[in-house]
């Protein structure tokens, strides 16, 4: 998905809606299964300067699926 929003408000708004649809498609997937060592779910992001504002509820949803943030700045 690509999103081109001059508004850094509604860009961010966009930015976690994305994200938190993608956590969504992760339920009914046992935590277990997710928390295993060897699964590895990836989620590649290319955010353009001032997309990069997260939620604190979406860091927290990526949080209960196991996911890790990677920032590579």
């Amino acid at each position: 998905m690509t999103f081109d929003e001059p508004d850094a408000k509604a860009r961010a708004d966009k930015l976690n809606a994305v994200i938190m649809e993608f956590v969504d498609r992760q339920h009914g997937v046992p935590p277990a299964v997710l928390g295993a060592p060897e699964t590895f779910v990836r989620l590649f992001m290319t955010l353009p300067a001032g997309a990069e504002t997260l939620h604190a509820e979406t860091v927290k949803r990526l949080a209960d699926v196991g996911a890790t943030i990677w920032i590579d700045a």
